[in-house]
């Protein structure tokens, strides 16, 4: 590992991370005391972690990390903790995200020993310190300490039931930390489990991490062998050791007490608010007030007091909040806000067929123009997407979009699958797949004939063995370009490429391979017209709640109904919107009800774009008003004043002349912005109407914005949070 510069700091993110590996009640807050004295910090140690976001961080990773806590979603519905999204996939982490909590510290101690095995496998470079308690003293010291006193029994109950309430959330947040690494909620069970985790654990460090970039540290040796590992100078003060048994109970009792302290205030804030509620109303008195709190202190059966109830009821009714609001705004001088920085949004299009030859000016065989490649490129950067994803969905596409990423690095990357409209050729007989010039249409032909034939295993298992190459050639190149598996799955809307059993075949052989990979990649998924299938056969591949898909995917153009869209977010994939999501009303209010956390945006071109006959469309529209027009003003005017007078005869209206030769009741378009201009014939700078381009992904934004009631802002960066943490484009959230 290169030395940092004088303007680099040593942190995990820029590779000189130090994990210590001693499980807690291991010395582990004299252990950072000593990493800070030699100033090798800052030091991540649980105890010391205050901030909230960074706790229940610590928490994500836990739910993300240990099996046991997923394990227990179906016994609870299937419902996650409060302070992580309702639909959160849950998927493991890789070195970006453990950068998000762990990337600005230089060591973690404590709470992140739990985790020692994820930290030493995304950052393989950092150095460990292993410090072993004896089993039998360390079990006995955690379960008195720990399991007795924080994450159970009374300690427990107001730790981690009763703390949240009062404003102190980490023994809360902690408690899934510390329960799901050791796989039981049952303080019994803790008991019988500890020893062996404990074995569990040391044996997985020694194994895993080279002799050389591990310290067997024993605190009795003092500074020498610490400092020599670290490389720093041997400080002239003695070793601390702190935090014994008896110091850390008696801070156990004091975070009681407060705990407490805190709830009986709050309580009482809540009585001194009504009693402060009763005295703000004019139609009451202060002898009044005291006469009602005797009465109620005094005689509690009986009713309150009808000059109480009159008077609260006059004193909260809509019409005088409504009237004291009027008055407050009207009076209330406007107060200049500085001005916050414009938003540019950022975009990933996760689904765009860019090698399909319409981009190169060539249509069905012929070239109808100069190859404008360039510049759908440059506008699709214009609007910020700056990430674009090649649907690889069959031979020729994924040929093509491979030598599209090596054309345009770090801005392309593609997948590669087989789609079930290319799907034929696994089966036998003349193939009727689409043409592989072109990407196969959006729309279903009810009318077009359903080829028969069945599967063909020596065709399949060539294709598939291709396909593996395709993989494992991409995996070699170390390039980097190759990020997800599909596009494949299902569309039972357009048989009349490849029949069912075809189809069905082609799926769930593609999804072996998925699953043998390793490592795997997220899945590229297309679901039409075949939810039930669809699930089933992913859930043969990866299990019944895919738990054994470790990288995610997304189910891309999605126009299923709510209750699909639903049963794929219980599966913990993510839903892919395009301009074929908005076709009707019933699209809309699907898109209504998908979670932030699980979008993705697309344009899908060529195909897919949103059309003037879609219910999305009119979140586009820009109202315009309407203006007078002048000649009709002027000529009015003095019709009116004479007939005002009584010297003027009243004619008939006169029709105004069709200067502009439009047609009779011609239907007026909606108003529309649009940052490029489209012509039916190509035009240099122009964009081609009917071929659809990624630049377009802004007016997805902005249709989903505008059905959930929220920014484009939000939108896009939910997208693009999700976007990059499932397919790891290297970019931060």
């Amino acid at each position: 590992m290169d030395k940092p510069t004088s303007a680099q700091k040593r942190t995990f993110a820029t590779g000189h991370g130090i994990i210590c590996a001693g499980l807690p009640r291991s010395g582990t807050l004299s252990l950072a005391t000593a990493l800070d004295i030699l100033g090798v910090g800052p030091v991540q140690h649980g105890m010391r972690d205050n901030g909230t976001r960074e706790v229940f961080a610590w928490t994500h990773a836990a739910w993300c990390t240990f099996p046991f806590l997923r394990s227990r979603l179906s016994a609870h519905d299937g419902k996650l903790p409060k302070f992580l999204p309702a639909y959160d996939p849950l998927l493991p982490w890789t070195r970006a995200d453990w950068d998000r909590l762990v990337g600005r510290y230089r060591c973690t101690t404590d709470l992140g020993s739990m985790f020692s095995e994820q930290l030493i496998t995304a950052y393989p470079e950092a150095k460990v310190i292993v410090v072993e308690r004896p089993v039998d003293r360390w079990a006995r010291s955690y379960c008195r300490v720990l399991i007795d006193r924080v994450y159970c029994g009374v300690g427990g109950f107001i730790k981690c039931t009763l703390g949240p309430w009062a404003d102190t959330t980490t023994s809360a947040a902690y408690y899934y930390v510390s329960m799901g690494w050791l796989g039981t909620f049952s303080k019994r069970e803790a008991y019988k489990i500890l020893p062996e985790r404990h074995r569990e654990h040391y044996q997985m460090v020694r194994r895993i991490v080279p002799a050389e970039q591990v310290l067997e540290f024993d605190f009795k040796d003092g500074w020498e062998p610490l400092c020599k590992f670290l490389g720093v100078p041997v400080p002239d003060v003695p070793f601390p050791y702190v935090n014994d048994e008896v110091e850390f109970l008696q801070m156990l009792h004091g975070l009681d007490f407060m705990i407490l302290s805190r709830l009986a205030k709050k309580l009482g804030w809540v009585l001194l608010g009504v009693g402060a509620a009763a005295f703000l109303s004019r139609a009451t008195t202060r002898r009044d007030i005291f006469r009602a709190i005797d009465c109620m202190l005094t005689r509690p059966s009986h009713p309150r007091p009808r000059f109480i109830q009159q008077s609260l009821s006059h004193r909260f009714s809509p019409q005088r909040l409504t009237h004291h609001t009027t008055r407050i705004m009207a009076a209330t001088e406007p107060v200049a806000e500085p001005s916050a920085p414009s938003y540019n949004p950022r975009y990933v299009d996760i689904g765009i067929n860019l090698a399909d030859r319409v981009y190169r000016g060539k249509y069905r065989g012929h070239q109808k123009h100069p190859d404008d490649l360039e510049a759908v490129m440059d506008r699709a950067k214009q609007v910020g997407c700056t990430k674009l994803l090649v649907t690889g969905s069959d031979w020729h596409s994924i040929k093509g979009a491979a030598d599209l990423a090596k054309e345009y690095p770090g801005a392309v990357y593609y997948t590669a699958g087989i789609h079930p409209c290319s799907s034929s050729i696994f089966g036998g007989g003349k193939s009727t797949a689409h043409d592989e010039e072109h990407t196969a249409p959006c729309d279903p032909d009810p009318s077009a004939p359903i080829p028969k034939g069945s599967v063909d295993l020596q065709k399949s298992a060539s294709n598939i063995t291709r396909l593996k190459q395709i993989f494992a050639d991409a995996k070699a190149s170390g390039a980097g370009h190759l990020i997800a598996f599909g596009e494949f799955g299902l569309d039972y809307d357009r048989l009349h490429f490849c029949n069912k059993t075809v189809q069905l075949h082609s799926f769930a052989e593609q999804l072996k391979v998925a699953a043998a990979m390793e490592p795997q990649l997220p899945l590229f998924l297309h679901s039409r017209a075949a939810a039930e299938d669809f699930a089933r056969l992913m859930k043969d591949a990866f299990g019944p709640r895919l738990e054994n898909l470790k990288r995610g995917g997304v189910v891309h153009s999605f126009t299923g109904s709510l209750e699909e869209m639903r049963e794929l977010l219980e599966l913990g994939l993510y839903v892919g919107i395009n301009g074929c999501s908005f076709k009707t009303e019933e699209n809309c209010a699907v898109v209504k009800e998908l979670p932030l956390d699980r979008i993705m945006l697309e344009t899908d071109g060529p195909w897919c774009e949103v059309r003037p006959s879609h219910a999305g469309w009119k979140y586009l529209v820009e109202e315009l008003a309407e203006q007078p027009e002048p000649a009709a003003e002027s000529a009015a005017a003095p019709d009116a004043a004479a007939e005002a007078d009584g010297t003027q005869k009243r004619h008939k209206p006169q029709k105004q002349p069709n200067h502009n030769n439009k047609r009779k009741n011609q239907k007026k378009e909606p108003e529309v912005p649009s940052r490029f201009k489209a012509t039916k014939n190509w035009t240099e700078g122009c964009m081609v109407k009917g071929r659809n381009e990624p630049c377009t992904i802004e007016r997805i934004a902005k249709i989903v914005a505008g059905i959930q009631g929220i920014s484009v802002e939000e939108v896009c960066e939910a997208a693009w949070r999700n976007t990059n943490k499932v397919f790891d484009l290297g970019e931060s959230a």
